[in-house]
């Protein structure tokens, strides 16, 4: 049994990520190659709720605590949707990943 691909998309805020994702994950479709569009952080609802803390609250929260609120968020994605997904043999497209955290 072979494995699905993870395919992520990088760059810097506001340089269109989400629409290359969106656009590599329609164009995939249209050629009927098995795929999901997730997000990092988010994708799930817990991994959603962190991102609301996140995006709206983090003048509140310590640098290492937004760090470890990136992770939680990931780990979450990564454990309910990347594994299962690629295990499936569903290529995973997301718009950031674990490098945007290096970067930032």
């Amino acid at each position: 049994m072979g494995a699905g691909k993870y395919i992520v998309i990088e760059g810097g805020e506001g340089c269109g990520k989400t629409t290359q994702a969106e656009l590599l994950f329609n164009y995939l479709k249209e050629k009927n190659i098995p795929c999901y569009l997730g997000r990092e952080p988010g994708g799930v609802k817990s991994a959603e709720e962190m991102r609301k803390i996140l995006k709206h609250n983090s003048e509140d929260i310590s640098p290492i605590g937004e760090l470890f609120g990136f992770e939680f968020a990931r780990a979450e994605f990564f454990d309910k949707i990347l594994i299962p997904k690629l295990k499936e043999e569903i290529n995973v497209i997301s718009d950031r990943s674990g490098y945007s955290t290096e970067a930032y």
